[in-house]
């Protein structure tokens, strides 16, 4: 693949990134040395120093950075606005504590010439690392299958899509948060876009948490976007 003229944008979402948002960064930088590809940080309103952090690095050798901020308004909103501000002919859909591997992105891109959606998914790993976030994982993936009616075991790691098909698709997603990113999912599935799940080895990191409340605001916003889509027949 020539990586030269795969024109990629990562977009990574931040809301009081600073302990971890750097070393991703640099991983990364590492990790597609010699790829054309840019990396947007959507800071979401954080009270902590994560955007001048990012800042800090923008003039690094090989590194094309671009730092956003908006008020904190949550994951989805973060994402939809970096979108609207992108101009790139694929994008990859990240977070701050994720470091895209170079076989992992040529193999979404290549799947991505018979798909209109990759998503990168933890279902075929078992269990290992943070144990309370594998089993929120396993139990949201149950409902939304359920719920929706989707096949999908994985729709919260990494998406890999063009930026004219994703932009489609957002469009009519109502979600500002985490659910954000299910909705993407199912919204594609229903609309007839060509969906793929790819395997994904990746383990929750030590500073990937989800408090109580966060739990129930994505259960809130699931259950909300169920009752106004129309009955299945």
């Amino acid at each position: 693949m020539d990586t030269t003229k795969v024109d990629l944008c990562i977009i990574i979402p931040a809301y009081n990134e600073s302990r971890r948002i750097l070393a991703t960064i640099e991983k990364q930088v590492e990790e597609l040395q010699g790829w054309v590809y840019h990396i947007i940080v959507c800071d979401d309103g954080s009270s902590d120093n994560t955007a001048a952090l990012c800042e800090t690095i923008r003039e690094r050798p090989g590194l094309s950075l671009r730092v956003l901020r908006q008020r904190h308004a949550g994951r989805g909103q973060a994402l939809k606005y970096a979108l609207e501000r992108c101009s790139s002919k694929y994008v990859a859909f990240s977070s701050a504590d994720i470091v895209l591997r170079r076989f992992e992105v040529e193999r979404g891109l290549t799947r991505l010439r018979k798909a209109d959606l990759v998503m990168f998914s933890k279902w075929t790993r078992k269990r290992s690392g943070n144990a309370p976030r594998w089993i929120l994982s396993r139990v949201f993936s149950f409902f939304l299958r359920v719920l929706f009616h989707v096949p999908f075991h994985d729709t919260q790691g990494v998406k890999l899509v063009e930026l004219q098909t994703v932009r489609k698709i957002i469009s009519a997603c109502s979600s500002s948060g985490f659910f954000l990113d299910a909705e993407i999912a199912i919204v594609a599935f229903k609309r007839g876009f060509r969906v793929v799940e790819q395997p994904w080895d990746y383990s929750y990191s030590p500073g990937s948490t989800i408090t109580p409340s966060a739990a129930l605001r994505v259960a809130h916003e699931m259950l909300l976007i169920r009752l106004r889509l129309p009955p299945e027949g």
